[in-house]
């Protein structure tokens, strides 16, 4: 059977296991498109195909669970979905805490539809293949050019200089998209190579200030702001094994992340001292 439309106005919503007494298999499609509502969405076990537009233009969505398996699905099954940045797997053997998020930024960011594997992404055997061409898709994502698939939006009468208003922004939230994404897989780096690592490490310093890339506006220090990693230690961790937190680095980073949280200020402070430690050291054994 399959679930033709749904017309609810609830927060989460489990799509029933079974229609009229028979197995639900099928999500037919745009069941959910342009749903207003949702922000959690479960899918039962026994859904072995997903229609086109089924989720299409849910600007809510937040999370969704699959069942693990390999679905069969249709065209742009997560069109517009911006707020969806989880999507956990029914029976996940990866033993990857980060899968949800890499299995939503491929569909939503990434735009990788072909990695909406579940089976593949979520068992033991295959995960490290899957991590392999997300790392793939993620290395050809960050050193594509920031306005390689800008598509001006048409509002009526349409000319130049619309398009030209509209390339700043969509500069912006494609380099922050980025960097967000450069921080989750160092966040997880399950099956991540050392060449990957690097060069994900190389992105980070780039969009530093005073990085090869600075001008582009968005650099790393607005992802710590707005996506919250600057209240999380480990990004600290990540800057600093990248070994792009230098003394003046810290001092901005207090400066912007004020009043930010009390464990990271902390961590921060005890960086720049040891540090500054470090640095008189070095001078007495030149003298």
């Amino acid at each position: 059977m399959t679930y033709e439309k749904y017309s609810g106005t609830e927060y989460s919503y489990a799509v029933p296991q079974s229609i009229n007494g028979q197995p639900c298999t099928a999500i037919a499609d745009k069941a959910f498109l342009s749903n207003k509502t949702l922000h959690e969405l479960i899918l039962p076990s026994t859904v072995t195909q997903i229609g086109s537009w089924a989720f299409a233009h849910m600007h809510h969505l937040e999370k969704l669970t699959v069942p693990c398996i390999s679905l069969q699905f249709g065209k742009q099954i997560f069109l517009d979905c911006p707020q969806l940045s989880c999507v956990h797997v029914a029976g996940d053997s990866s033993d990857n805490p980060g899968l949800p998020y890499f299995l939503a930024s491929a569909v939503t960011i990434l735009g990788k539809e072909e990695l909406f594997d579940p089976k593949a992404a979520a068992s033991l055997e295959t995960h490290p293949k899957w991590m392999q061409e997300y790392d793939h898709a993620l290395s050809a994502f960050i050193n594509a050019p920031d306005e390689s698939n800008f598509e001006p939006v048409f509002y009526g009468w349409f000319n130049d200089e619309d398009a030209e208003a509209q390339l700043p922004r969509y500069l912006e939230q494609c380099r922050r998209r980025k960097v967000y994404l450069v921080f989750l897989r160092l966040l997880y780096p399950l099956h991540l190579s050392h060449d990957s690592k690097k060069e994900l490490q190389n992105y980070l310093a780039d969009h530093m200030p005073d990085g090869a890339k600075a001008s582009d506006h968005t650099v790393v220090w607005d992802c710590l702001l707005t996506d919250h990693f600057g209240e999380d230690i480990r990004c600290m961790q990540i800057l600093k094994d990248a070994g792009i937190l230098t003394e003046t680095q810290i001092a901005r980073l207090l400066e912007y992340l004020q009043p930010g949280n009390p464990e990271v200020t902390a961590y921060l402070l005890r960086l720049r001292e040891s540090l500054r430690q470090d640095t008189d050291r070095f001078e007495q054994f030149r003298l």
